[in-house]
């Protein structure tokens, strides 16, 4: 009797932990189980993760083409003219126009004069007036914002004159200054032998050749005899050309 009380034992054990396993799944009472908060699991010691994932580009190169995906900009809006960009508080830098031809007046009137001035080479002070008279005309010319937006106007135009004028100055007066100090030396050319080969000239009482350097002192830099001509010798001095004439005609060819 003891054994077959056993084996009941474990068979009502069996039969009551089935119960249990079924009234877990389908609910004490025939009600369904309580389904868990949302983003929790039935178990909940765990919980998901709904975050989107993202993958960062990080300058990475296309496989195909090797290269790195090109960032297109919008383009800035377009304003209409005379207004700013919106939210910026920038305006349109144009001049009013009578100001603008009021410069434009003043600028070529000042070209005119450095123009007239430059003809009259000779003298050496109008290469510091011509100078002078441009530097006012660029200087009027500044006082307009974006000269490009006056085409119609031609000031880049008038602008260039002005310089080249300038330089074209600047250059002559450099050689006048060339051509004083030349004079001041007071090189004497009394004599010449021109042959095909190896032409001579007595200067300063020295006979002297072609690349000989005229001793003038040491603050100066030496004329250097260029070339020697039947009447004439040319030198350099400063970087430009002199010429001098014979001060005694006595050629020998």
């Amino acid at each position: 009797m003891r054994g077959l009380g056993a084996t009941w034992d474990r068979a009502a054990l069996g039969w009551l932990a089935g119960a249990l396993a079924l009234a877990s799944v389908a609910g004490w009472g025939g009600q369904p189980p309580v389904a868990p908060p949302p983003g929790e699991t039935a178990d909940a010691g765990s919980k998901v993760d709904e975050t989107p994932f993202t993958v960062e580009d990080r300058g990475r190169r296309d496989p195909f083409t090797f290269r790195r995906k090109p960032t297109i900009e919008a383009p800035p809006p377009i304003q209409p003219p005379g207004e700013g960009a919106a939210g910026t508080g920038v305006v349109d830098d144009r001049m009013p126009p009578e100001q603008v031809l009021e410069r434009k007046q003043k600028a070529e009137e000042a070209y005119n004069v450095a123009e007239t001035a430059f003809m009259d080479f000779e003298r050496d002070a109008r290469m510091l007036e011509v100078v002078s008279k441009c530097d006012k005309g660029l200087d009027v010319l500044k006082e307009i914002p974006n000269l490009a937006k006056y085409r119609d106007l031609q000031l880049l135009e008038l602008r260039e004159r002005l310089l080249d004028l300038r330089r074209a100055a600047e250059r002559l007066r450099q050689r006048q200054d060339a051509e004083k100090r030349f004079r001041e030396l007071s090189i004497r050319v009394t004599g010449v032998v021109v042959r095909e080969r190896h032409s001579q000239a007595i200067i300063n009482g020295e006979i002297v050749g072609r690349g000989y350097a005229i001793k003038v002192g040491e603050s100066l830099e030496p004329p250097v005899v260029e070339e020697i001509r039947p009447d004439q010798v040319i030198f350099v001095f400063q970087g430009y050309k002199m010429a001098l004439t014979l001060s005694d005609i006595s050629r020998v060819r």
